[in-house]
């Protein structure tokens, strides 16, 4: 019987104690005033710098840290390009075919014959037999079509004539596929 007492003493206690505990979560703390400035305490600095000092924004830091490098803008005809294209343009509009070269081999395209693999992703499907008569007659050997877009070797020199026509979405380097074909 004192067991059974003793049980019911402190499952009351356990309730009592949740009970406490669930309505010390429901209310919250009240905010707390913030206290008034002592006199031991120093004054807020003056956010106005004396006449004679710059104001902090304006002071060099102490340690110099380069500024990173401005954005290059990206001309209108490159806009349809990803960046290795870009690049090799940039080269070869800058150092003729011999750094163009330089710079698709740096890039890790494919190449064949000074000529880079590219895919040309055309506005329309309509606009790619068009394309290709234009690609042949600019030297470049077509490797593939498929529905809006075209694999082809693209000559460097001819990168910008490309990028510039209406027809043309947009170019990018050509991925290397690799699949295993099963007999």
């Amino acid at each position: 019987m004192k067991t059974r007492k003793l049980s019911l003493v402190l499952a009351m206690m356990l309730m009592g104690a949740c009970a406490a505990r669930q309505e010390a979560l429901k209310t919250p703390d009240p905010p707390k005033p913030v206290p008034d400035q002592k006199a031991d305490q120093k004054p807020a600095p003056d956010p106005k710098p004396a006449p004679d000092q710059k104001p902090a924004s304006d002071q060099k830091p102490l340690t110099s840290v380069p500024a990173p490098p401005a954005p290059q803008q990206v001309a209108e005809n490159e806009k349809k390009l990803d960046g290795p294209l870009i690049e090799i343009a940039r080269a070869n509009r800058s150092g003729g075919q011999a750094n163009a070269m330089k710079q698709l081999t740096a890039s890790g395209a494919d190449q064949k014959n000074q000529k880079v693999s590219v895919e040309i992703i055309a506005t329309s499907k309509e606009a790619v037999p068009d394309l290709k008569k234009r690609l042949k007659e600019s030297g470049a050997e077509i490797v593939s079509d498929l529905e809006n877009h075209v694999w082809v070797y693209l000559p460097l020199n001819a990168i910008d004539q490309f990028s510039g026509m209406n027809s043309v979405w947009s170019m990018a380097v050509a991925r290397p596929t690799t699949t295993i074909r099963q007999p």
